[in-house]
């Protein structure tokens, strides 16, 4: 005879628990996956600082030699609007904060320039390329805004004339100093691209912290820098000014950006902890009713074997009577 056993009911099956994916929370943050700062990059950015900085310096005498043929060399006069300019209608030492020489005001000459050259086109550009043969001077263009500032406070001793060419103008050979920071800068990760197969993204904290080091160490260049070669060279390198304190900002909003992701990620790992304690309990629950499910399936079956040994026995003792 066969013996029916009741089956043991089998696991229950577990459905996926929909919990927050990590890579998805928001706000995105460009410094997941991207190496951090180390001491070779700022080994690289103090010696593209001071290379940016030896640049503009060795540029101060051929670009005093480029305005000087501008204004002496006749083909260069019709190119760079020199000779007979409107704007250097004024001279002396301040001729260039005095008049004509504001970028934020071209207004002040227009008039001069469009009778002077034939067409307002032709005087504005003539214009410009007077300001960009007088930045590479020795003296550059004075900070834009400055000569309408110097107008509105009507002083005429401001600013000194020595502080002024040293600290309030713009000169031709510091864009190039900051041009030449930039170009190593975007050299440095694009070897180290191909050497470690990982691009660095632009908006990361890494490479806007080379770049705020790297052109803070080309304008601090500009000052310290001719405190050996002599004071006459001694510039403040806006263009890397303006670049690095750009820098300095997208640092600060990428720190408050990446706070915030830590924060939405720690939300989450929050819920995945009630969620796992949650689950865990579940899962003794459950254990514990299948347990006792099967002790009691185990216990009936055990009867029902037992049961029938005893009718085995007796059916054999009956065949053995008979033989």
């Amino acid at each position: 005879m066969s013996i029916k056993l009741a089956p043991i009911p089998p696991r229950t099956n577990w459905t996926e628990i929909q919990v927050p994916r990590l890579e998805s929370l928001p706000p995105e943050t460009s410094n997941i996956g991207t190496p951090g700062v180390v001491p070779r990059d700022l080994v690289f950015a103090l010696a593209a600082g001071s290379a940016g900085a030896a640049a503009s310096l060795a540029l101060l005498r051929p670009g005093m030699k480029f305005h000087s043929d501008a204004h002496q060399n006749g083909a260069m006069q019709c190119i760079f609007g020199h000779g007979d300019a409107p704007c250097d209608c004024i001279k002396g030492r301040f001729h260039r904060l005095k008049f004509g020489h504001d970028l934020l005001d071209p207004g002040e000459v227009f008039k001069m320039n469009t009778e002077h050259y034939g067409g307002a086109l032709k005087g504005l550009v003539a214009w410009l390329g007077h300001l960009f043969a007088d930045s590479f001077s020795a003296e550059g263009l004075p900070f834009p805004g400055l000569p309408r500032l110097r107008k509105l406070l009507d002083v005429e001793n401001f600013p000194n004339y020595h502080e002024y060419r040293q600290l309030m103008t713009i000169k031709g050979r510091d864009l190039v100093g900051a041009a030449l920071v930039e170009l190593l800068i975007k050299t440095y990760f694009k070897l180290e691209g191909v050497i470690t197969k990982i691009e660095t993204p632009e908006q990361s904290t890494r490479v806007q912290a080379i770049r705020f080091f790297s052109h803070s160490f080309c304008a601090a260049g500009g000052l310290l820098i001719p405190a050996v070669t002599g004071p006459a060279a001694t510039s403040v390198n806006y263009p890397s000014v303006l670049i690095a304190g750009r820098s300095l900002w997208n640092l600060a909003k990428l720190s408050r950006n990446d706070e915030l992701a830590i924060s939405s990620r720690q939300r989450a790992l929050s819920v995945n902890d009630r969620l796992l304690e949650r689950l865990n309990l579940e899962i003794e629950a459950s254990h514990s009713e299948h347990l006792a499910a099967h002790e009691n399936i185990l216990a009936s079956n055990r009867i029902l074997i037992l049961k029938n040994r005893r009718t085995l026995a007796a059916e054999t003792k009956f065949i053995k009577r008979g033989q």
